[in-house]
């Protein structure tokens, strides 16, 4: 018998900004349910995935999210991260990353396709 995965990530896109990895949508298999525009987040060793927010400003003009939901147990909680993590890892390795503006990777990208423009003589 095949079994589905418990969480399926589709409509993967690479963020790279602060410590935004991607943004992808999240279907728990057994709730047909998808979750639209998680955050994959990643600081050190450190990575967790975020549920979508609404974002607020307070009386100081600060940005400010609420989440809109949250498991009710650590348990689950945990369980959840791991197979979301697991699900937007798989799809991120599938998919070209895209490089910050700015980034050192940017540049050496920037500076082998001007060699390549130069060699075919196209510049």
């Amino acid at each position: 018998m095949n079994v589905p995965p418990p969480i399926i990530a589709s409509n993967y896109r690479s963020i790279g900004k602060n410590t935004s990895v991607g943004r992808a949508d999240l279907t728990v298999t057994k709730w047909r349910f998808t979750f639209k525009g998680c955050l994959w987040h990643r600081e050190g060793e450190r990575e967790w995935v975020n549920f979508p927010s609404r974002e607020w400003t307070d009386q100081d003009g600060n940005r400010r999210f609420s989440n809109l939901g949250e498991f009710v147990n650590d348990v689950d909680a945990r369980r959840f991260q791991e197979a979301a993590l697991a699900a937007i890892r798989q799809i991120a390795a599938l998919k070209p990353q895209r490089l910050s503006p700015g980034s050192a990777a940017a540049a050496k990208a920037t500076r082998l396709t001007a060699c390549r423009a130069c060699r075919a003589g196209t510049s």
